[in-house]
């Protein structure tokens, strides 16, 4: 399976997959329980990997990627990648729509 904004994708019991994605525009500013990746796409979201800076001591800013467990409550944001599983078909769905 190969999927623009896809950079691994695992498949995994005939037709089912795990797909490391970046997050949709579409989605960016909402939070998981206000999107459609279940009720539309049939994904569930297994973690989201999320881009942080922080300043170490010396001053200098350090870009690090964060690994979140996530929770109906977590605000997606624009850095975002999210680690999804579903079916081939939901998931092709998902990232062309």
């Amino acid at each position: 399976l190969s999927l623009a904004g896809a950079q691994e994708v695992y498949s995994l019991f005939d037709q089912h997959k795990v797909a490391e994605v970046d997050l949709p525009k579409r989605y960016f500013g909402m939070i998981i329980k206000d999107t459609d990746f279940r009720s539309k796409y049939h994904l569930n979201i297994l973690s989201i990997l999320r881009m942080e800076e922080r300043t170490n001591w010396r001053g200098k800013i350090i870009r690090e990627r964060k690994i979140m467990d996530p929770r109906a409550d977590t605000l997606l944001q624009e850095s975002d990648r999210i680690v999804v599983f579903g079916l081939a078909k939901d998931l092709r769905a998902f990232v062309e729509d």
